[in-house]
């Protein structure tokens, strides 16, 4: 079976380069024989590659995890739930101030504009990102360029947020907040450039 071959090929090379995505869309493939035989053999590697790759310090791989999670959503309908391995790059802009967080706020966009990402999730996500500019301005251990890196993409994040349309989670103290922040010029305004980019597109 070629596409079994080239699951196989793609998993042994995984370690080298970003091809999550390229195994899940393989693994998913509707209409083929065998799909549920490859599904149980390639469940748990999907999984722990997606947990993995999306904390990676390698953003390129993290982008691919990322859109290999949507990507997942989709194509495997309701036998392979993602909202847990979801919470796990939300959980680390709770915790964590560092070089992944930026590019963890970019790739979150890619998950709010395809819809991935389930009600409990979104509200944690909501809570979280409302709060990060007080964050940021209280932090004391981390640079001035982390910082304003982490509030531009935080602020494209808020920004995509802010014109999207929710019908079980109330964004409006996120919204607020952010909005408070930017009017208050506590940083440059090419640092507030992201929040508008997102709202203007």
């Amino acid at each position: 079976d070629l596409r079994y071959e080239l699951i196989e090929k793609f998993k042994s090379l995984h370690d080298s380069y970003p091809l999550i995505r390229a195994i899940v869309r393989l693994t998913y493939i509707n209409k083929v024989e065998n799909t549920s035989e490859i599904f149980k053999n390639n469940q748990q590697f999907i999984k722990s590659c997606l947990e993995k790759d999306m904390l990676s310090s390698n953003s390129d791989r993290m982008e691919d995890a990322f859109y290999a999670a949507a990507e997942c959503k989709q194509l495997a309908k309701k036998v392979f739930s993602i909202q847990k391995i979801i919470k796990t790059p939300i959980d680390h802009v709770r915790y964590l101030l560092d070089s992944e967080t930026g590019y963890t706020l970019l790739f979150l966009q890619i998950w709010i504009e395809h819809n991935i990402i389930k009600k409990q999730n979104l509200k944690f996500l909501f809570e979280i990102l409302s709060v990060l500019p007080q964050r940021i301005i209280d932090a004391k251990k981390i640079s001035a360029e982390l910082k304003s890196d982490i509030l531009y993409y935080g602020g494209r994040l808020a920004g995509i947020i802010s014109k999207t349309k929710f019908t079980d989670v109330d964004k409006t103290k996120l919204v607020e907040n952010w909005q408070s922040f930017i009017s208050s010029h506590a940083f440059p305004h090419d640092i507030c450039n992201g929040y508008f980019k997102e709202i203007n597109e």
